[in-house]
């Protein structure tokens, strides 16, 4: 399972900034030699994630990490897919949007799942996003101090 090195909820907001929302939150995780950076966005309408994101192996920068295979995942279900590109970055939307997966009735955020299936990679790298609570989910993050780890997820 990877680790989360940073997030932006757990940085502490300037003066003057703290009563302001987002909707956006960066997270950085690592895998063995794999790092995997994300950008979550909650939209306005409830129940929506845009993550765009990249896949890097901080061991080797020089390596391409193109076509890694990235999916979003219950238990039960894959929500959605998606490869990487030439420069090992990727985007899924989450939420039954026109034309995008809903999530299945009992799957809140907290029970889905990143896999990272890189090529040659023995196991893929599992990133729980049980991180992401209902404040921000309803896009309240700048405030968050009660953030769960991974632990768990």
């Amino acid at each position: 399972m990877a680790e989360l090195v940073f997030d932006t909820a757990r940085q502490p907001q300037l003066a003057g900034v703290r009563g302001v929302k987002t909707n956006t939150r960066h997270l950085a995780w690592r895998a063995g030699k794999w790092s995997v950076d994300l950008r979550l966005e909650t939209p306005a309408c409830a129940g929506r994630l845009n993550m765009t994101g990249q896949v890097l192996n901080h061991q080797d920068p020089a390596q391409a990490v193109s076509q890694a295979w990235i999916s979003l995942r219950t238990a039960q279900q894959t929500l959605a897919a998606t490869a990487t590109n030439q420069f090992g970055e990727f985007s899924l939307n989450y939420g039954g949007g026109s034309g995008e997966p809903a999530a299945p009735a009992g799957a809140p955020i907290e029970d889905v799942r990143l896999f990272v299936d890189v090529a040659g990679n023995d196991e893929p790298v599992l990133i729980p996003l049980g991180l992401l609570n209902a404040e921000f989910q309803a896009g309240d993050s700048a405030n968050d101090s009660s953030l769960q780890t991974g632990a768990g997820a």
